[in-house]
């Protein structure tokens, strides 16, 4: 008998231990959680504008808490109109379908320091309009399904919405997803029900599929008429404008589209209009361009990175050299070779491309330089040149020669474009650097300083360097002059600097007509890029000779 009222007794105990954990100030009832926190357990009877404190105190005791956490379904159907958290509530603070139902709720206060709504926060609240979710990151599943809001506002800070999180909202039109470089994860039927017309889409969406229909965030829905893609946006599901029957206008703030943007925009339908700007584009015309775009910048970043790392300098040699020549080959030493078209349809690609390989020479490539260097800067220096070329209507291919058949110089230094000063300042940078490097034997270095010197205006420069020119290009008078030397000795001269002719002695000629200073002919020995090509060949074919000789010594054993 004593047992088992000492067991009754002990009971008792506990009961009124649990009780005293939880305590009421007015409606709402409150739970201590231990280590001075308390949490929110119910106020179903709340009614008008809300206020929660930070600090609770319990009448009883007197102890005060913080407040950290609201219960499960604490608002549940209740009166509020507006409610206002406190800044102490924990990161997830807020339970789930904390303020289902609660139809007369407009607005909701959240506190900084609250980053997660969880499933069912304010579904079934037909009168909400405004939640500051500023600083959300995870919208649950199911958070604003059955309420009656008209237009919202995903921030930035978002990054997960799980599934229906927006279901059944049968007056949303309009929907913003705010820029974020970071990709937003939906979870499916995320708007599935909603009759929205107008989507402003700041980031990257990807989707899971499932749920009612496979239904994606966006598809699938006839109301959609338009939609604004903004420049942060370079994915889409494939899906993403599937079924979307009567969309007629898609705005793209970026003129590249991606791979996974093309087989979402190739979903659309007869109707749309797509623009970039207020220009209205072929969409299959723009897609076939924006692929090879991509595939363009994969070739050219492998150019690019080669100039990063000095142990693949000479890799770059066979095409570059090519380039050079007018051979055009496929493929060599795994570096695809852009066709002139291909160059003609990126040329602002192509520029680019230049530019950032010879910001890597000029930080990266040192003195001495190793095999192949000097030819692969050379070449780099005319693909700018033909680059100019290109953009004013010519043939790459046609080199420094076909730059002055065009009369660019006279014509660049005419229109004193700013960036067209920074081509001529690049290529007389890459042509000093070789000449560093080969002062004597460099000959197309020595023509490149030259058209860079008169590109800048360096004029006075330019008709002091001219006669040496002249000589190293010649051989001392042994090969005639090729016409582009002629062409920019003549715009020196017209600018007022005397751009002196050097005399050879007649022995030197080697029985050569046109020693003396002229044209030249294009199909003759003495043009500039031929002679280049010779020597620059019988550079290098020494240097493969010496390299399979070294081969052969070691695996013969004799070194």
């Amino acid at each position: 008998m004593k047992l088992r009222t000492l067991i009754a007794l002990a009971g008792l105990l506990v009961c009124l231990g649990m009780s005293a954990q939880e305590f009421k100030i007015g409606d709402a009832k409150y739970r201590s959680l231990g280590d001075g926190n308390a949490e929110l357990v119910d106020y179903k009877k709340a009614k008008g504008e809300v206020t929660l404190p930070s600090t609770v105190t319990d009448p009883k005791s007197g102890t005060s808490y913080s407040l950290t956490s609201i219960a499960r379904e604490a608002f549940k159907k209740s009166g509020a109109t507006k409610i206002v958290l406190p800044e102490s509530l924990d990161y997830d603070g807020i339970g789930t379908a904390a303020f289902k139902d609660s139809k007369d709720l407009t607005e909701v206060v959240l506190p900084e320091s609250v980053t997660v709504l969880p499933n069912e926060a304010f579904m079934g609240c037909k009168s909400l309009i405004t939640v500051n979710d500023e600083n959300i990151e995870i919208i649950g599943a199911d958070v604003y399904r059955n309420c009656n809001l008209t237009q919202w506002s995903i921030p930035s800070s978002v990054k997960i919405i799980g599934n229906g999180a927006f279901e059944y909202n049968p007056e949303l039109k309009i929907v913003e997803v705010q820029p974020n470089d970071q990709i937003l994860e939906f979870g499916y039927d995320v708007f599935y029900g909603c009759p929205i017309e107008a989507l402003v889409l700041g980031r990257s969406v990807h989707a899971e599929k499932g749920g009612i229909g496979q239904n994606r965030p966006f598809n699938n829905n006839p109301a959609l008429r338009q939609i604004i893609i903004g420049p942060k946006v370079d994915y889409l599901s494939p899906d993403f404008f599937e079924g979307c029957t009567n969309l007629q206008v898609v705005k793209l703030s970026n003129p590249e589209i991606s791979a996974p943007m093309a087989k979402a925009l190739g979903q659309l339908g007869g109707n749309a209009m797509v623009y970039i700007g207020d220009e209205a584009i072929d969409v299959p015309k723009a897609i076939e361009y924006n692929l090879k775009s991509a595939l363009f910048k994969r070739y050219a970043a492998k150019y690019i990175g080669a100039t990063a790392n000095r142990d693949e300098h000479g890799d770059l040699y066979n095409p570059w050299f090519n380039y050079l020549a007018g051979v055009m080959r496929s493929d060599y030493g795994g570096y695809t070779q852009l066709s002139e078209q291909d160059i003609k349809d990126h040329l602002d690609l192509f520029y680019q491309m230049l530019y950032e390989i010879t910001d890597n020479i000029f930080a990266e490539w040192t003195l001495p330089f190793v095999e192949n260097e000097s030819l692969s800067i050379n070449g780099v220096a005319n693909n700018l040149i033909g680059a100019i070329i290109m953009e004013n209507g010519g043939s790459r291919l046609s080199g420094i020669r076909g730059w002055a058949d065009m009369d660019l110089l006279r014509k660049d230094v005419a229109a004193g474009d700013s960036s067209r000063l920074h081509d001529y300042e690049v290529l007389l940078g890459l042509a000093e650097l070789n000449l560093k490097a080969d002062p004597k034997n460099n000959v197309y270095a020595c023509a490149l300083q030259l058209a860079g010197l008169c590109g800048t205006g360096q004029w006075e420069k330019a008709a002091a360097y001219y006669p040496k020119a002249h000589r190293l290009i010649t051989d001392n008078g042994k090969y005639g002059v090729p016409a582009e030397v002629t062409y920019m000795r003549d715009v020196i001269n017209e600018h007022g600097f005397k751009a002196k002719d050097p005399v050879y002695a007649k022995a030197g000629a080697k029985g050569r007509k046109g020693a003396k200073s002229g044209g030249g002919n294009s199909d003759q020995k003495s043009e500039l890029l031929e002679y280049f090509f010779e020597k620059g060949y019988q550079k290098y074919k020494e240097h493969r000779d010496m390299r399979r000789f070294k081969r052969w010594l070691r695996k013969t054993g004799r070194i």
